[in-house]
């Protein structure tokens, strides 16, 4: 290389290292420029993707799991609009909204996992660990991995005390769960859906029934797991058996001197598809 040629050489070498750092600028911010999910829109709080779920694969409380896993296009965009939710916009709704958000996020991520492993026939086939399904970091949420015992205990049932309605509306993917809901929740709409959802839940007898002749009024375990979130305010219990029972069940409990004894849970999936079903 003659000395003109390395010369010129040095030159573009030393234009071509001051160029970069003015190229890296302007292509951050072009990446800036990009709109993303939170800087073009807020969060679809109408969940009208995890409606679509709802309404083509939940039936009678139970899912077509099958179905569901051959289309999950609609499940997977939804859980990705919630890895996208800021804390700070979800910082800004209101208290029903935010209960409403978290139990929509529990319920489709649950879906979520039971897919990932799916055939099976109950949710505590997942993992080798006891509960290795609810200990899990399955659930995308604030920038962070969360599990679904940790949504519920940490958030949910620490942050909300004064909703113990939350236990008739979170789906473990378990028959002895109350059913799962053809509708996302709604923060508008939230005490009118878990009324309903409670009401569901004790008119099923195989969970919650009361037999006069024993005086004995028989309740799920969730009850039994979750006493002291029903306790809280000076509740009872058996409160919540009169007020959501159906009317006659209800009016023979109103007359006093039952017992309180605890079904069995039937963690079966809640499979539409499960054989005698």
């Amino acid at each position: 290389m003659d000395a003109g040629a390395g010369k010129g050489g040095l030159t573009m070498h030393i234009l071509r290292s001051r160029a970069l750092p003015l190229v890296w600028a302007v292509a951050g911010l072009l990446c800036l420029a990009v709109p993303g999910r939170t800087a073009a829109a807020p969060f679809d709080r109408d969940y009208r993707l995890y409606a679509s779920v709802l309404a083509h694969h939940v039936k009678g409380g139970l899912v077509n799991y099958a179905a569901l896993k051959a289309d999950p296009r609609d499940l997977t965009a939804f859980l990705d609009q919630v890895a996208g939710l800021t804390e700070k916009e979800f910082d800004g709704w209101g208290a029903n909204e935010q209960v409403a958000f978290l139990c929509n996020v529990y319920n489709a991520t649950t879906l979520q996992l039971i897919l990932e492993n799916y055939p099976l026939k109950s949710i505590k086939e997942i993992g080798f660990l006891p509960h290795a399904a609810w200990r899990k970091g399955s659930v995308r949420l604030f920038g962070r991995i969360l599990s679904l015992g940790g949504l519920e205990n940490d958030l949910l049932r620490a942050k909300y005390p004064e909703q113990p309605g939350v236990h008739f509306i979170l789906v473990c993917a378990a028959r002895g769960c109350p059913p799962l809901r053809g509708e996302p929740y709604s923060g508008r709409r939230l005490q009118e859906q878990v009324d309903e959802q409670a009401r569901a839940f004790f008119a099923d007898t195989a969970k919650n029934r009361v037999v006069g002749v024993r005086r004995t009024v028989y309740l799920s375990p969730i009850f039994k797991w979750y006493e002291a979130d029903f306790r809280r305010n000076g509740a009872a219990i058996l409160d919540y058996a009169e007020r959501y029972l159906p009317p006659e069940a209800a009016a023979e409990l109103k007359t006093g001197g039952f017992r309180i004894e605890y079904t069995d849970y039937d963690w079966g999936l809640n499979d539409s598809a499960a054989p005698g079903r």
